[in-house]
């Protein structure tokens, strides 16, 4: 029998919903953390500190050796409540995202809404105004962890601090540190005043007013300069129209999980050794007890995005025809769970009054197959196939 075969599938589409995405609020993240070389190991604190530790700054003279980023703080956020995992990176269009976090000390250091150069804490070049930014960059890691096994309670470091000429290196260690671009490679940002490394924050903090009674924004605008009153609301814009930037947002939104991480440089006092005692910023955890959700009080790091998630492609599958055991054809394809398969024939290629053949296949990410009894004596001498594939649920 000269037998022919024509097969396709549903045609490939991508729909994006219309108009503008609504803003959607996670009112806290899945974790965070103080992320402090001896600090935080558990993701339990209540408050988490930021601040720079660098040049004088740095603590040489009782042997250690900081990253200039000393205190970073950590923030997993579980976005599948505002958008569905699993779409595809590309199929996110992300119109805003905003990070807010609310201030958890009275006065202890200055506004700065501002980016600061390097070479202002270099020393080549004075700082035009007071204090130092608050900056957020994007999370990187090491020791084999990844956006998908990183948690708030993971390992800071991995193995015992190097030690060189008696000084403890305390940088480039942490599992999960701030990180940014450059010439669209991602590198640790955290000790770059000392490697000479212009950083690239995502967003800058700004302090559009404080939190009232129940942590929601009561706008009163900041003087830059001016020091940081109790529960003001600092937030970070970030900045995606950097298509690197726009690219890590989207690809956390597919794995349903966005990491960031806030830093400064600004300088802080350290008492002997009883730590650092004051004069550097701090904001709320989501184990603060003044942080309570059941009663209404949001003080929490939180994420507002603004996303419109287009449809996921209908699968594709590239059937393979061959002899059927005893007599006719077996039309063979791969599946995908959440589509249906329907194979048809029909006796020209315009597949015109085609005739469905056996029943639907449910995909379950196996290869199906379907057979064909039809033989040169029983049915035409030619057949073409064809299968309708039908997208029942969002894989």
């Amino acid at each position: 029998m000269n037998m022919r075969s024509l097969f396709s599938s549903a045609v490939f589409f991508l729909i994006a919903a219309s108009g503008h995405a609504a803003a959607v609020t996670l009112l806290e993240p899945k974790g965070d953390r103080w992320m402090y070389w001896f600090g935080d190991f558990d993701g339990a604190r209540s408050s988490a500190s930021v601040y720079g530790a660098y040049g004088s700054f740095d603590y040489i003279a009782q042997g250690y050796d900081f990253d200039d980023r000393h205190a970073q703080m950590f923030l997993d956020f579980d976005t599948t409540s505002i958008a569905p995992a699993g779409r595809g990176a590309s199929n996110y269009q992300v119109t805003s995202i905003e990070i807010r976090l609310v201030v958890n000390e009275e006065n202890q250091f200055r506004y700065d809404p501002t980016h600061d150069a390097l070479a202002t804490y270099t020393g080549t070049q004075q700082d035009a105004d007071l204090g130092r930014p608050m900056e957020l960059f994007g999370v990187g890691y090491r020791s084999s962890f990844t956006r998908e096994t990183f948690r708030e309670n993971s390992s800071y470091a991995d193995g015992a601090f190097a030690v060189q000429n008696g000084v403890k290196i305390v940088k480039a260690r942490r599992n999960a540190y701030a990180m940014d671009f450059v010439g669209g490679v991602p590198r640790d940002i955290s000790n770059n005043v000392e490697e000479r490394l212009e950083a690239s924050p995502w967003a800058v903090g700004r302090i559009p007013g404080v939190a009232d009674i129940n942590g929601e924004l009561t706008p009163q605008p900041l003087s830059a300069g001016s020091l940081v009153p109790y529960e003001a609301v600092m937030t970070f814009t970030i900045d995606l129209t950097n298509p690197l930037i726009r690219a890590y947002v989207q690809e956390g939104l597919n794995a349903g999980r966005l990491h960031f991480m806030v830093t400064s440089l600004s300088e802080y006092v350290y008492a002997d050794d009883q730590g650092a005692a004051g004069g550097f910023p701090s904001f709320y955890t989501k184990e603060n007890f003044n942080h309570w959700p059941a009663d209404g009080v949001n003080l929490a790091p939180r994420l507002t995005a603004q996303v419109t998630v287009g449809s996921a492609p209908v699968h594709r599958p590239m059937p393979i025809i061959d002899r059927a055991p005893g007599s006719g054809f077996r039309i063979s394809f791969a599946t995908q769970t959440g589509h249906s398969y329907q194979v048809r024939y029909s006796s020209t290629p315009d597949m015109a009054a085609s005739i469905s053949l056996g029943l639907p296949v449910i995909g379950d990410g196996l290869l199906r197959f379907v057979d064909d009894s039809a033989t040169a004596s029983s049915e035409l001498p030619k057949r073409f196939y064809h299968i309708l594939v039908t997208k029942i649920s969002n894989p």
